[in-house]
Parts: structure tokens; sequence; C-alpha cells
């Protein structure tokens, strides 16, 4: 395999290597394409001609990520796939890949051969098997705390799977296309939707994430209700705690859309990330009654904030006052609410120094432009 997050396996510790070797997990996937991309968590590699899998996963939660490579001479790969799964200790979880579906196959490998698989872990198997990239663990379970098995069932696509690329089906054909031979070319406009497809998204491939459109604001609001509800997202934050069985949970949504996006590559998980998070910091009435839930939050954005300088997010910060608006608005209901504990006061303002110095962004003032507003720190 290639990559170099294979090579931090040198530099661990070896009590904790021990460790891992007895308690640690093992994804086995057969039959893998030479040279197609695979990965678990944040790591990617190219399969080599001995790639088998993974050992030495720690327990707990992964993301097994893949994309196959054609076999022709044009090496086009296909979009990346993925799946979550809790790993439980020393699971063996044995994958076989199908070379017609160019994806993992649904069929069950039989207990005989995993036992077989089992036996032969610590024997000539172990050489094709890589190590889990140790040195991202701190990185990944930062990025994944809140995410657990009710929340995977809750978010999860009814295929399981992770599509980077938005599976589409037909409503219906275009019509025949002899019927407008008789129109006329300034009739075109008016027909041109006939001959296209009408498209859906496959209904088992979609993430089944909280519909925020749906709770913006309660039937029969007046006017004036409305622009309360526009100023403040508390109703809508509200609405959609009630979905889990625990408020905090909301933070597994928040990450699931966040992971998706940077380790599935799903940019409609990134639209919903965006979307929720604007909900949550706009939502000033709901921060006194959820103290919690803010301090965690402000957590998790310490690490997904880590993130934001990665190619994928460029245009957040050279671009976009995305993350600037949504922060202000965090801050701003935290700092001006009276009702807020003064604990949660205190992890917001020392977040708030954090990300002011290390972006140089303004978050005292709301600019006229659309761009962030640079803080002199040399004085």
């Amino acid at each position: 395999m290639s990559g170099d997050d294979g090579l931090d396996q040198l530099e661990m510790d070896p009590d904790l290597a021990k460790r891992l070797v007895e308690e640690g997990s093992y994804f086995l996937l057969l039959d893998f394409p030479l040279g197609s991309s695979v990965g678990i968590d944040l790591s990617e590699y190219n399969a080599g001609e001995k790639f088998k899998g993974f050992k030495m996963i720690p327990p707990g939660l992964h993301f097994i990520h893949f994309s196959a490579v054609s076999s022709d001479d044009f090496r086009q790969s296909a979009p990346r796939t993925g799946f979550f799964h809790v790993f439980n200790c020393k699971e063996v979880l044995v994958r076989r890949w199908d070379a017609k579906t160019e994806d993992i196959s649904d069929e069950k490998v039989s207990d005989e051969e995993i036992q077989r698989y089992k036996a032969d872990l610590f024997g000539k198997l172990d050489q094709f098997l890589a190590p889990y990239p140790f040195k991202q663990l701190q990185r990944w379970v930062g990025l994944s705390d809140h995410i657990n098995s009710y929340v995977i069932d809750l978010l999860n696509p009814l295929s399981g799977r992770i599509v980077s690329v938005t599976q589409m089906i037909p409503l219906r054909f275009p019509e025949d296309i002899q019927a407008s031979k008789s129109t006329t070319s300034d009739d075109v406009p008016k027909n041109i939707e006939k001959l296209l497809p009408n498209m859906k998204v496959e209904p088992s491939s979609q993430i089944k994430f909280s519909e925020l459109n749906k709770f913006k604001y309660p039937s029969g609001s007046s006017a004036s209700e409305l622009t309360q509800h526009i100023l403040d997202s508390t109703y809508c934050l509200t609405k959609i705690m009630s979905r889990y069985s625990r408020n905090e949970d909301i933070l597994g949504e928040l990450q699931f859309a966040f992971l998706t996006f940077i380790a599935g590559q799903v940019y409609d998980s990134f639209e919903h990330w965006k979307a929720f998070l604007k909900v949550i910091c706009n939502s000033g009435k709901a921060m006194a009654d959820h103290t919690n839930l803010y301090m965690d939050l402000i957590r998790v954005l310490h690490f997904q904030l880590r993130e934001v300088p990665e190619d994928l997010f460029v245009d957040i910060v050279a671009n976009n006052n995305f993350l600037v608006t949504v922060l202000r608005d965090l801050f701003q209901n935290i700092s001006n609410n009276s009702n807020v504990e003064t604990c949660l006061k205190e992890r917001a303002f020392k977040f708030k120094k954090s990300v002011t110095k290390k972006y140089r962004w303004d978050f005292d003032n709301d600019p006229d432009d659309e761009q962030p507003v640079v803080v002199d720190l040399s004085s």
C-alpha cells in the first residue's frame, strides 16, 4: 500500500502496539482490485498486490471507504463509497469484493471461512493486513465522539452505504421525440422539459438528515412571530431535538454531516452541516437551558475547525464568511444572554479568543461587506 500514514506505526509505543494486537479489531476485504483506493477513517491508500484489509483497529466507530479503479487503459476511478461500523473488541469483519457491481458484495461470508481467517490472523495473513494509522486516532475521535449506534441507525441510508455521487432514478422517461416534430422552433422552450427525464433521488441511498426547512416556524404564525423565528431558531432546534433520545445526539448529526463530507466526499452533507450549524448557533433562547449541549458544541467545533485549512475547505476561509457569521451569532448569543451559566460564557470566550488569534477574524463587529475583517494582533 502507498501512503505515509502506515509509517506512523513504526513509532507506536510497544505496550500500546501489544494491546492493539491483543484487543484490536480486523477488517478483511477480499479480492479488492489492485491500485484501487481504500481507506479507514481519515486515511487513504492505493491497494497493492498484498492488501487484504486492516489490523489493529481500535474498538469503536470507524468509517471504511473505497473507490475502485477500472481495469482498462484509462484507469478511471469510481465515486467514493463507504460505510460506518462500530467495531467490538477483537472483532473480525470480513467482506468480499464483487467485480461485477464494483462494490462490496452483500453476500455474507460463511462462518466456516471467517473461522479460517481468524485462525490465520497471526500467521501468513498478517503480512497482508495494513496497520491502523494510530496517529490519526485522536483526531478521528474528536470528530466522531457523538456518533453512536443510535445516531447511525437514524441517519444511515437504507442501503447502509455512503455514496459520494447522488444516486438518481427516473420518475418518468422522456416522451417520444416524434410527438414534438411538428413543434415550431418558437414552441421548443415550452416543450423542452417533455424531452428530459424527471429524476428523483434513489431513496435507499439518501442520508436521512433532519428536515430543517420543515421546522422553521409553527404553522399559523403571525407576521411578528415569523420575524422572531427568523431572528432566533430555538423552535427549529427544539423540534430536531425531539427526534433524538438525548439532546446531545444532535451533535452526532452535526458530526455525521461533517465526516460524510470530508471522509465520504458527499457535498450534500457539507450543505446540511452549514445549515444545521447555523440553526444551532442562532438559537439564543436555547443556550440557557442546554448548557452541556453548547459546552460540547464548542469542543466539536474546535476539532472541526482544525480541518478548515484543508484544500476542501479553502473557499470558506478565503472567499466566504459563513464561519465568521455563525460563530459571531454563537458568541453574541452566549455573551448577551444573562441566563447563560458562567462556565459556558468562559468556554465561549476562550474559544473566541483562540479562533480570533488563529484566523484573525473579527467577531465583535458586523461588517458591511461579505469578507472577514482582519484583526491587527501585532500591537
